[in-house]
């Protein structure tokens, strides 16, 4: 075969490959692919984790996102050519589509490879026995490889110690990207052997022979080599590119799980605490992946310039050797001078950063009340506590620095003071004393950047303590999560305890409470009794101290939190939205919902009236907390979001605060009519809501006061 044919060839695999990777496939039946897999693989994988991948607005799934979950949940999905009958036993399962891109999950050949035992969702439910022959002419040839992938945590969460964040490990996390980097430093100071010789060459052998054809020859291999060297460099730059990218996703991803999981009672963070944590994940993502961590690399060739040196100069090398090792030891000293201010650092950042979060969430209080003289004064004493501990810092640091060029410019002073001696004497040419303080820049380079390097030490292990003492603080999360796609709302509360943090007292103490499905139940109760608590406890976001919590029979803490929140609806008392348009706010319930389930939504809500009203309609934008809406409006938008994905449970905390009498009443009958069978659970004292339910529950001192029909309340 010809090469022209076998590169056709292979275009045409690739090609293939990248038609199935973008080819649309029912989400339904991915959706049982992927609660398949979870059970198969022991991950306990919901659908509607799942949905989240799917592209907003659109009808189906690309397997391109479907490659983007398994990543996302310990899975490893690779494309790859197959034959039905020479598959191995060791590649199973593999993902195959037929001719019509339904998803057939080939798990095993049997009876010498004449049938095949397979999960086809759009045939059967269940592992079905399937012909082999007739299987593989309706086969595409590309299909995905699937294995469960070893998680490797760069913290340490295990056991009883203190969370630990390995540097080793996240630099080396991606090691053939690292070997690359390796390679790319080799080379490249090789190649940098280069201009010195090439300088020396032409001083001693090319001038005083004017030897011009040889000028011009060299002068060609040694543009080459720059040239490559060029590219060298931009390649590891590329390739540390690479593993910052992984550096972000592994640490961000891993400080984003941990918040994830643990309940909104167990967390007792604010938010200047939370711009911490992400400050110090900058600062030591930064470090890890800056040209200073990877000029380690180049350390080693200190070493080949030095002896290349030797080979030139002869005992010339004293010289750069000396300064060498003096460099290191200022560096050292300079990182234990800053090391020991790094404390006082970190106290005053954080005091400064709690500052100005608290201006900024108290903005409104502050002009009302005219407190910006009380404000500046104390955002000025913290400011100068910090501008001090960050100058003793920064002295420091310039210290090390302009010693480091300081020492840098005496090396070369004092290598060509000592080498015109020695071309005085015949020991050494004068091309090889020009030769020879190149080679020194070279040698002296690495040891500059990892001086620098060893100065920011203190600042990345300042930022690395801030990570693992916030996640020192959080309770451990070992709860084995089950599936449960569909919830009815049938609650039940058994001897509950429950504090909002270790130091108060308990909100509710040996409570037990039963919600039947579609019962329609109003929370009451004075300020402080525990309604929205209730109402968090409900929605799996607060975790009891004692007692259990069940949800269709299953203990609340077993289940998904996808599927949990899929089948929930909340409204809480603070509009709540991120900066975005309305669009975007609204489908972040459900990224995939279609314009007629956004629009029926709107029409349930009555937000409908508004999105006409505004600039742009779904596309108008919403600034940070809101700006550009009313709390009222905010109040629709909140709703509306709960309403798209058509929850089985709502659990609605004021939902109606800020609306006028006409808005609310259409709300109300509106959600009823819409959802006569779903659960709601309100917490309020709105007339217009407490009409509409079944049963009232009355709140006093931690404890049910209450708990009668309305009927029975209203009379």
């Amino acid at each position: 075969m010809s090469t022209k044919k076998i590169g056709k060839k292979k275009l045409a695999g690739f090609t293939n490959m990248r038609a199935v990777r973008d080819s649309k496939v029912k989400p339904s039946h991915l959706e049982d692919i992927a609660t398949f897999l979870g059970d198969h693989f022991g991950l306990h994988l919901s659908p509607h984790q799942l949905i989240q991948y799917q592209k907003p607005g659109s009808s189906s799934f690309l397997i391109n996102d479907f490659i983007e979950f398994c990543g996302d949940n310990a899975l490893s999905a690779h494309s790859i050519k197959f034959i039905l009958s020479n598959i191995k036993s060791y590649e199973l399962p593999v993902l195959a589509f037929d001719s019509n891109n339904n998803p057939i999950l080939v798990l095993e050949l049997s009876d010498g490879g004449k049938h095949v035992r397979a999960f086809a969702p759009h045939i059967t439910k269940e592992v079905s026995l399937l012909d082999a022959k007739k299987l593989q002419n309706d086969l595409k040839p590309i299909g995905l490889f699937l294995k469960k992938r070893a998680q490797k945590h760069i913290i340490n969460l295990d056991g009883n110690d203190k969370p630990r964040i390995s540097f080793i490990s996240l630099i080396f996390g991606q090691k053939w990207l690292f070997i690359q980097v390796l390679l790319a430093a080799v080379f490249s100071n090789l190649l940098a052997l280069a201009v010195p010789i090439y300088t020396m060459v032409i001083y001693d052998r090319v001038l005083p022979t004017a030897a011009n054809e040889s000028l011009i020859v060299i002068t060609v291999g040694v543009a080459i080599a720059i040239l490559f060297d060029f590219i060298l460099k931009n390649l590891r730059a590329k390739f540390i590119g690479f593993i910052s990218r992984d550096v972000d996703n592994k640490l961000g991803d891993q400080i984003l799980q941990s918040l994830s999981n643990i309940p909104v009672n167990r967390l007792n963070f604010q938010s200047a605490k939370l711009m911490q944590l992400f400050n110090a994940f900058d600062t030591m993502k930064d470090f890890l992946t800056s040209a200073t961590v990877i000029s380690f690399v180049d350390f080693p060739f200190i070493f080949l310039y030095l002896f290349v040196i030797y080979l030139i100069g002869g005992s010339l090398v004293y010289v750069p050797m000396t300064v060498v090792v003096l460099s290191i030891i200022l560096a050292i000293v300079t990182h234990i001078r800053i090391s020991s201010r790094k404390s006082d650092v970190a106290k005053a950042r954080a005091l400064k950063t709690q500052v100005i979060s608290e201006m900024a969430t108290g903005i409104e209080t502050i002009k009302a009340f005219d407190l910006f003289s009380s404000v500046r004064k104390r955002y000025f004493s913290m400011l100068n506590i910090f501008s001090q501990a960050r100058m003793k810092s920064k002295r420091n640091v310039q210290f090390g620095s302009q010693s480091l060029s300081t020492l840098q410019q005496t090396a070369q002073i004092a290598i060509i003071f000592y080498g015109v001696f020695l071309v005085q004497k015949n020991e050494l040419t004068m091309g090889g004393l020009i030769a020879t303080v190149i080679l020194l820049g070279k040698a002296l380079a690495p040891v500059i950047h990892v001086s620098q390097t060893l100065m920011r030490l203190s600042e990345a292990g300042s930022a690395r303590k801030t990570i693992e003492d916030f996640l020192s603080e959080l309770p451990e999360n070992r709860v084995v999560t089950l599936s449960s796609p569909s919830l009815s709302g049938d609650f039940r509360l058994e001897h509950v305890t429950c504090r909002l943090s270790s130091s108060t007292s308990p909100i509710f103490q040996d409570l037990s409470l039963n919600i039947s499905a579609g019962e329609k139940v109003c929370i009451l109760g004075p300020n402080g009794s525990g309604k929205s608590t209730l109402l968090k406890i409900l929605a799996g976001l607060i975790e009891v101290d004692e007692g259990q919590v069940f949800l269709d029979n299953l203990d609340l803490k077993q289940i998904n939190r996808s599927d949990l929140a899929a089948n929930l609806g909340v409204v809480f008392q603070n509009n709540w939205n991120f900066s975005g348009t309305i669009r975007d706010n609204l489908i972040s319930s459900k990224p995939a919902a279609t314009i007629n389930e956004i629009n029926f939504a709107l029409e349930v809500s009555g937000a409908q009236k508004l999105i006409d009203r505004l600039d742009n309609g779904l596309d108008f934008i919403v600034g940070e907390k809101g700006h550009g809406l009313s709390q009222g409006e905010l109040q629709l938008m909140n709703v509306t979001r709960a309403l798209l994905h058509r929850p089985n449970i709502f659990l609605f905390d004021e939902p109606t605060s800020f609306l006028d009498g006409d808005t609310e009443k259409r709300l109300v009958l509106n959600m009823m009519s819409a959802f006569p069978k779903n659960t709601f659970i309100f917490v309020t004292h709105r007339p217009a809501l407490l009409e509409t339910t079944d049963r009232i529950l009355q709140l006093q001192n931690g404890k049910i006061y209450k708990d009668v029909s309305t009927k029975e309340f209203m009379s």
